[in-house]
């Protein structure tokens, strides 16, 4: 027969120390606590205007990001600032000088014109004087006389009057050898515009409907021709405006080569204008021999 179990034990009861003088209790036990969560947390801080805790504040940069930056030193920005007021200056003195260069030049060149040559060459009344039977006048004819009496007023006329003097070489492609020969002395005066006023930019040169007359050999081809000119000049000089008026006829005979020269002439020229003072006036007749 087995022996019975022994009771439970009853739990010792913990010994009370009497409170008397110069005794100390206990500290009591103080309650576990746990951290409030993060919504919680950032209510409050909502609330109040601040951000929360472990966030930047919007439009912020981190605090990080903050303490990399580096503000520009005072050295800095007036060195900017002084280098700017140096280029500006320079821009401004650059300009400065220009247009006291440029109004100095204006002041030496004189006038300052558009360089353009104005001619309108159109062919007037067309006559026939033919020996056999009646033709009409030819169109490659008159075309050819009027190209000739424009090179005639380019070289003849208008560089003269911007260089000073006019290129013989060129004045052979206008004038025939006889023709070339006899611009000398007063001709030469007559029919070029050299040793005047230099021109300075626009010469311009009008005049009315060129009238032509042909005359017609046996064989029906035209030996001559005679076109009446009144030819205006206007120019301006650093000595004032020069006007230039040469009207009469101008004899054109064919060449060798297919084109049509001047053989000879009979012109008035009158010059005048502030540039020359009184106005002078100079004609010269001449004989022109046509083949029969």
């Amino acid at each position: 027969m087995s022996a019975p179990p022994p009771p439970p034990r009853k739990p010792r009861p913990e010994p009370s120390t009497p409170a008397g003088p110069g005794s100390v209790a206990p500290p009591p036990r103080r309650a576990a606590t746990t951290a409030p969560s993060t919504a919680q947390s950032a209510a409050p801080a909502a609330r109040s205007g601040r951000p929360a805790p472990g966030r930047p504040a919007p439009g912020r940069p981190p605090a990080e990001s903050r303490q990399n930056a580096r503000p520009a030193s005072p050295g800095r920005v007036r060195t900017a600032l002084l280098s700017g007021l140096a280029i500006l200056g320079v821009i401004v003195i650059a300009g400065a000088a220009f247009l006291v260069l440029r109004s100095d030049s204006t002041e030496k060149a004189g006038p300052t014109l558009h360089a353009s040559t104005s001619i309108d060459l159109q062919p007037g009344e067309l006559t026939v004087d033919a020996v056999g039977t009646p033709v009409e006048f030819p169109t490659d004819v008159r075309d050819l006389v009027l190209s000739t009496l424009g090179a005639y007023v380019d070289h003849g006329i208008v560089n003269p009057l911007r260089t000073g003097t006019a290129d013989d070489a060129l004045l052979a492609t206008v004038f025939d050898i006889g023709a070339v020969a006899r611009l000398t002395g007063t001709d030469r005066a007559l029919l070029l515009d050299e040793n005047l006023p230099k021109a300075a930019g626009k010469v311009a040169v009008t005049t009315p409907p060129v009238a032509m007359s042909a005359l017609v050999g046996t064989d029906g081809k035209v030996v001559v021709v005679s076109a009446t000119v009144a030819l205006s000049v206007k120019a301006q000089t650093k000595k004032g405006a020069l006007e230039i008026l040469r009207s009469g006829s101008l004899v054109f005979a064919p060449d060798d080569a297919g084109g049509w020269k001047i053989t000879g002439w009979t012109i008035g020229t009158e010059r005048g204008g502030k540039a020359l003072g009184p106005t002078t006036t100079t004609t010269t007749p001449t004989t022109v021999a046509v083949a029969p």
